[in-house]
């Protein structure tokens, strides 16, 4: 059984078919969290019918768990873009009201076909209308369905005809990363981490995602701590650390605000071929009136970058290394707004 194929089974499956009978049931209520974000923490809510979980919810996971298909070739291998930039599935915690027991936890997401079940395609839109309306706007519903529809059939289309480099190299990043293993760190109780700025050094740096990958360090910075190099441990936010965050998720509005922390404009059309003297390179993209993401430019000018609060990562969407993020496979953060230049020391990020 494959890595993944397991991830789906075993984290559904515990709990579930005990708890179905109406005369085992216990109070309890459902966590839900779209993945979706980069630059900010994904939506995230309730759900406390008790009934509706039970008879509706349970049912949907317990067929899920049942019906899972596993396979033993490449096809196996989930598809890149599980966490990645964009839709990478809904989370699922399911908990006794009161206690921190677990009944069962887990992720579904679209498009993974042969590799271990489909609900149905309907599944992931209802457990969106779940949420309350100025969690998920009608705007994000769409793009969000979008997405998934898009997933599915890339995954019916490419599933098998991925090429041996491009395996190879999934394999080995998902060996270093583990990153298709469910993180529920987001819905548990966190160590708290003591607020203390910490910088790198104010030159460019070789690809080191080891200091970053580590919970929970990885799940409290994003994409703008590590692009800037700055570990505040809050989700930094452009503008926030200079006392005007950011009001509207366009390149014009996140641009001012970066620049208010301390980043510097470095053009927007063609990626600057030296390093900087001071500082590294930076850049910005755009998912228009969703989100913002950031990239970092490496040693030996390749770049890297940390979707949300999924792991740092040297590959797109494509799972290709980037050698410029205005050419990259960047899912549906498609505005390249503009490079940058970040000098640690003088960032005043959180």
């Amino acid at each position: 059984m494959s890595q993944f194929a397991a991830l789906v089974v075993v984290l559904f499956v515990c709990g579930l078919l005990a708890m179905t009978n109406a005369d085992q049931r216990v109070d309890v209520e459902a966590h839900i969290q779209v993945n979706v974000f980069s630059g900010s923490k994904n939506p995230k809510w309730t759900i406390t019918n008790s009934d509706q979980i039970y008879d509706y919810l349970l049912p949907k996971l317990t067929r899920c768990a049942n019906t899972a298909v596993h396979h033993e070739s490449n096809s196996d291998l989930p598809p890149f873009w599980f966490e990645s930039l964009g839709y990478q599935g809904i989370d699922i915690h399911i908990v006794q009201k009161g206690s921190k027991k677990v009944i069962a936890k887990g992720r579904i997401a679209s498009g993974f076909m042969k590799r271990s079940c489909i609900v149905d395609e309907q599944f992931e839109l209802e457990l969106l209308e779940t949420a309350p309306a100025q969690l998920i706007s009608k705007e994000l519903k769409l793009s969000l369905a979008k997405q998934m529809k898009q997933h599915q059939q890339k995954d019916r289309k490419n599933s098998l005809k991925q090429d041996e480099k491009s395996i190879s190299m999934q394999k080995e990043f998902i060996a270093e990363h583990k990153m298709y293993i469910m993180h529920t760190s987001s819905f548990e109780d966190q160590v708290k981490l003591p607020q203390v700025v910490i910088r790198g050094p104010d030159n460019v740096t070789a690809y080191n995602p080891k200091k970053w990958n580590v919970d929970p360090i990885q799940y409290e910075n994003n994409c703008y701590n590590y692009g800037s190099d700055v570990r505040t441990d809050t989700f930094a936010q452009p503008g926030r650390g200079s006392g005007q965050k950011w009001k509207e998720n366009s390149c014009p509005d996140v641009i001012a605000a970066s620049v208010r922390d301390g980043m510097i404009y470095a053009g927007n059309n063609t990626q600057p071929t030296n390093d900087p003297e001071v500082g590294h390179l930076v850049a910005l993209v755009m998912a228009d009136g969703f989100n913002f993401h950031w990239y970092k430019r490496d040693l030996g000018k390749m770049w890297s970058h940390k979707p949300g609060q999924t792991p740092v990562r040297d590959v797109d969407n494509s799972g290709r290394p980037i050698s410029d993020p205005l050419t990259a496979d960047r899912g549906w953060y498609t505005h390249f707004c503009c490079y940058m230049i970040a000098v640690p020391s003088k960032l005043n990020l959180n």
